[in-house]
């Protein structure tokens, strides 16, 4: 990795450096690569906001905007108490929860994104903030 980086004129921060295999959930047979000095392996990773493991599944990443939902459901609920209009909370559930589900959708298939929006659901059902659902209903069909 040294010499490879070397040879193309490349600083490799040997400390920062991680890596990730990628194999087939399923595999019978699979032969994993030598490992490199020094460098880390890593079951999961974060790129670009979406979390992405090993095994090519994605809950992790459903895990994490779950969580994340959560807090700022939190926060529209604040919001709401304070007297947020109805039209300016939309542009709010908008910003920070549908942009989230669409910015990863072409990391998603459709069968993981009807998970992710069943568990959505079910998070709703369970809060108390009947204007806030409304308004997250409506901008998950937009």
């Amino acid at each position: 990795m040294k010499v490879w980086a070397s040879v193309n004129k490349l600083v490799l921060n040997l400390v920062k450096t991680k890596e990730i295999v990628f194999k087939r959930p399923r595999a019978l047979h699979f032969h994993m690569p030598p490992v490199l000095e020094e460098i880390e392996q890593l079951h999961c990773v974060k790129l670009f906001g979406v979390l992405f493991q090993d095994k090519l599944k994605m809950d992790s990443h459903i895990q994490y905007f779950l969580s994340q939902w959560a807090q700022r459901m939190y926060l529209l609920k604040l919001l709401q108490h304070q007297g947020m209009p109805l039209n300016k909370l939309r542009v709010v559930v908008y910003s920070l929860i549908v942009s989230r589900i669409r910015y990863a959708l072409p990391a998603l298939d459709l069968y993981l994104l009807n998970l992710m929006i069943a568990r959505l659901m079910l998070c709703l059902s369970g809060s108390r903030g009947m204007a806030i659902q409304r308004i997250t209903l409506h901008c998950q069909t937009c």
